[in-house]
């Protein structure tokens, strides 16, 4: 960023004609470059897609800036697909290292689907906008489908339909989930 000083001449006189001049300068940086988008999505992540569900969403926002640097000032989230605000403030904010980290905690009921969001306002701390991309979030309500269960003893002689002494536990499970399920 190029930097300008600016200078300026004071010049004072008072009423017994004594005179003193000053130059007074300040530098300044030149700051025009925009924020970036580094997430903006959910914890909920399958396959490279942001997943919600009714009741119990937090959307976050990661973003840096390379000049002035950015706030919860600069940014709104268009909530109106959770039927909230065009211009949502974030629930908070904290900057680590550069990066800057929002969210918001939504806790509406929607439907399934695909909701589409964005950043209403996204501009760092001179006005520089940046790029602020909508992005789809799939509303998953639906809990995952258990077709088949299996129980099994292993031993050394391999799996079997009963257990004995010192024996190990394999289950196997059969379940379809379009959105992944996760193993615990």
């Amino acid at each position: 960023n190029p930097a300008g000083t600016v200078s300026v001449l004071v010049k004072v006189t008072d009423e017994k004609g004594n005179a003193a001049e000053k130059i007074l300068s300040s530098s300044f940086v030149v700051d025009n470059s925009a924020p970036t988008i580094k997430f903006f999505g959910t914890v909920r992540q399958f396959e490279g897609k942001s997943y919600v569900k009714s009741g119990e969403n937090k959307i976050i926002l990661r973003t840096e800036d390379q000049g002035a640097g950015i706030s919860k000032d600069g940014i709104r989230a268009n909530l109106a697909g959770f039927g909230l605000n065009n211009l949502a403030e974030p629930t908070a904010c904290e900057e680590e290292d550069g990066i800057l980290e929002c969210y918001w905690d939504v806790d509406e009921e929607v439907n399934e689907g695909v909701l589409t969001l964005g950043l209403s306002r996204f501009q760092d701390n001179v006005g520089n906008e940046g790029l602020a991309p909508e992005a789809e979030f799939v509303v998953d309500n639906t809990g995952p489908k258990v077709e088949e269960i299996e129980v099994f003893g292993v031993s050394e002689v391999g799996d079997k339909d009963y257990f004995q002494s010192n024996d190990r536990f394999k289950l196997v499970l059969r379940v379809s989930e379009a959105s992944g399920v996760r193993v615990l």
